[in-house]
């Protein structure tokens, strides 16, 4: 992925985020991820890079057109990255707010009502387990970026 830049400066080319609510990819859902290693770590690093350079908050890996089950996130202070994560806790209220989608910029921000709290649980690039309480605004980039896993888009929500 890494080419020169004139000056000789090394650069990567990062993939191009996915778009519109009928694309066959976004509409697939994901596959587990069976192997850690190298290939694992650079796609979460590649996600990072490309979430930044979007100006997003959570990026699902089928978004760049790969099947795996993987997310990144950031959001405030919160960074971090899911592995074939799965929701094992959702509140019962819910919360609507504004939301928007980096593969539906067409649509801009829509009124989306979600649980206000999750617990998600998955794994890391070294296959160990993890699991993350969130609310408000970072249990809604979980339950969105899972939804992406799933093949759904929130605007399935509306």
């Amino acid at each position: 992925m890494a080419r020169k830049k004139a000056g000789g400066r090394v650069t990567e080319k990062l993939p191009k985020i996915l778009e519109g609510e009928n694309d066959p990819i976004l509409r697939h859902r994901t596959f587990e991820v069976k192997e850690f290693g190298k290939d694992i770590s650079d796609l979460i690093s590649v996600m990072f890079k490309k979430l930044k350079h979007s100006k997003g908050v959570g990026l699902a890996a089928n978004q760049i057109g790969r099947s795996e089950s993987v997310f990144v996130y950031h959001w405030g202070k919160d960074r971090g990255y899911f592995i074939n994560p799965r929701i094992e806790k959702l509140s019962v209220g819910e919360i609507v707010e504004m939301e928007g989608c980096l593969s539906l910029p067409h649509l801009g921000d829509q009124l989306v009502s979600r649980p206000n709290r999750v617990t998600i649980s998955g794994l890391t690039k070294y296959g160990s387990s993890t699991t993350v309480r969130a609310e408000g605004m970072l249990a809604r980039i979980f339950i969105h970026e899972m939804e992406h896993l799933e093949g759904g888009l929130y605007i399935d929500q509306l």
